[in-house]
């Protein structure tokens, strides 16, 4: 299994034991809810990064040049 389903899993698995098991599993769904938002934001940032490495490493020169900068 990878790293997402399985906090996924674990994420749905607190939900369903808040009314349950009580106070304690809150925080725990809490906790579990923040790993899950962190690896999501950082599974998407490296997916953009490998996707557009060139345009992420330096924003301001252009992905496509049509022509070069200096030619007349």
């Amino acid at each position: 299994m990878s790293v997402p389903v399985i906090m996924t899993t674990l994420f749905v698995g607190g939900l369903v034991a808040i009314p349950t098991f009580g106070r304690w599993t809150t925080q725990i769904t809490e906790a579990l809810a923040f790993l899950l938002a962190v690896v999501t934001l950082l599974t998407a940032v490296l997916y953009f990064c490998h996707r557009w490495p060139e345009y992420y490493a330096n924003p301001r020169i252009p992905l496509v040049m049509t022509e070069p900068p200096l030619a007349d």
